[in-house]
């Protein structure tokens, strides 16, 4: 082998030139791809290399030699620091929890002991990242509490939180870092007097008082040490009694799914329905129940939830059209009256969110009175009520057409009034839009335009933005 050629070529080109080559040339010769793998992933694991390696990352991106030098790239601690999240995951898949453990304890001790405020704000870009402490954080909780950890990498974790917990990124709360109370609270959990512990957990809880997001997540936290503890009476107890908290009645929702107990699981969902006030997760407890409907076949009852999610939903309205009417179409019945009858409701909601997909239901069901209500309404955010009536707007007559575009050309004649000429553009863009939706359309945004330029001819601003639709 000629060195000296070889360190022209490390020289001489491109790091990543070169790993790339060495990837491709890995993949085909085993002699280097066992090499590779015996020298970065060998069989018996170090957890203290593994530890250095986390820390080394300092020392790889420091451009400054200098510990809080302004010319530390946080970019590329934050892109190492995901790399050896990476590498934690890959243990964790492996079987490797001590591993895993190990390098997500250091990433946090290693942002407690270099993170520094001033020093990120300098760095160009920064948009407020968290240096995987959250992922890092909510891997140990995981592992500790599976009881899948050696117990004095468990001890060793403690220390290193209590280590980081004590320096000033994490004691004077860093800025978009994450809170380290939860996984200590999990670790004392595995030393601490039982009672003890539980009552810890009670204080913080009431504690929280009317800081709901802060009183779940520990009555969460209350329920997974009962069952670290194989409480499972008193953690079942504490679930029903406290079942409009989301994070409980879904951890009780998700063991009855695992377990195959999906009548148990739907009964839940609708328990959870009634009794939780946070109207996202309820949206998510129907989709949820659609889901487990459609994987027992129940067709009546999910008929129903589909029903719901249609006039109570957001988005995704032409998915839960199809998926009603393909199983509308295998209950007996009549199913196509059922369909319309609840597409007119749809309709009668006026969800002008959901105005585009409304209006493609309601042309391919050919329901054109609901369609031309739909066409009517006026939805100009991005111009999107002028785009859906030049889709379909062909679809009804003339007349109709004429009186769509009327109550759009009062619309936009209303939010012409305010002098306020910073919404000339946005008004004559409409007038575009609705031009080129139709041929109705055109001719009363002419009419309009010579009105404008006669009723408007002393704002200036307004006459600049008319010439754009000669």
């Amino acid at each position: 082998m000629d060195k000296t050629k070889l360190d022209r070529v490390f020289n001489l080109n491109e790091d990543s030139d070169i790993l790339s080559f060495m990837k491709d040339y890995a993949y085909k010769n085993q002699a280097l791809g066992t090499a590779l793998i015996k020298h970065f992933l060998p069989d018996r694991i170090d957890l203290d290399s593994l530890r250095e390696e986390v820390q080394d990352i300092f020392f790889s991106v420091d451009e400054s030699g200098y510990k809080w030098g302004p010319s530390l790239n946080w970019h590329q601690i934050d892109e190492q620091l995901g790399r050896m999240m990476e590498k934690a995951r890959y243990y964790d898949s492996e079987g490797e929890f001590d591993a895993a453990a190990s390098i997500a304890s250091e990433i946090i001790l290693f942002v407690g002991e270099h993170y520094s405020e001033d020093c990120v704000y300098e760095c160009e870009r920064f948009d407020g990242y968290d240096f995987e402490t959250r992922n890092a954080i909510e891997m140990l909780i995981s592992l500790v509490e599976s009881k899948v950890l050696d117990i004095n990498t468990v001890k060793r974790i403690r220390g290193d939180l209590k280590k980081a917990a004590a320096t000033d990124t994490f004691s004077n709360g860093g800025y978009c870092l994450a809170d380290l109370d939860e996984v200590k609270s999990v670790l004392d959990g595995v030393f601490d007097d039982f009672d003890k512990h539980l009552a810890s957990l009670d204080e913080r809880i009431e504690n929280a008082g009317r800081g709901i997001y802060y009183r779940n997540r520990w009555l969460l936290r209350k329920v997974l040490y009962l069952i670290y503890k194989e409480k499972y009476d008193v953690a079942e107890k504490t679930i029903d009694d406290n079942f409009s908290v989301p994070e409980l009645s879904k951890l009780r929702i998700d063991s009855q799914v695992f377990h195959g107990k999906i009548e148990d699981a739907i009964t839940s969902l609708d328990r959870a329905i009634l009794c939780t006030e946070d109207s996202s997760y309820v949206s998510k407890c129907h989709e949820r129940k659609k889901e487990l409907l459609e994987s027992i076949g129940d067709n009546v009852r999910l008929a129903n939830e589909l029903e719901y999610l249609l006039l109570n939903s957001y988005s995704s309205l032409y998915d839960y059209y199809l998926q009603l009417k393909s199983v509308l179409a295998q209950l007996p019945g009549n199913s196509q009256s059922r369909l319309q009858g609840t597409i007119v409701m749809m309709v009668d909601k006026k969800l002008v969110h959901c105005q585009k997909e409304i209006a493609r239901i309601c042309a391919e069901e050919r329901m054109i009175p609901q369609l031309a209500e739909c066409l009517s309404w006026n939805n100009d955010y991005n111009n999107e009520c002028y785009q859906v009536l030049a889709e379909y707007g062909l679809l009804l007559d003339s007349e109709t057409r004429r009186r769509i575009v009327a109550g759009h050309i009062d619309a936009i004649r209303r939010s012409a009034i305010p002098t306020n000429s910073q919404r000339y553009g946005y008004i004559v863009s409409h007038m575009e839009a609705l031009r080129d939706s139709c041929e109705e359309g055109r001719i009363a945004i002419d009419s309009l335009i010579e009105e404008f330029r006669v009723t408007y001819s002393r704002r200036p601003s307004m006459m600049r933005e008319l010439k754009k639709l000669c």
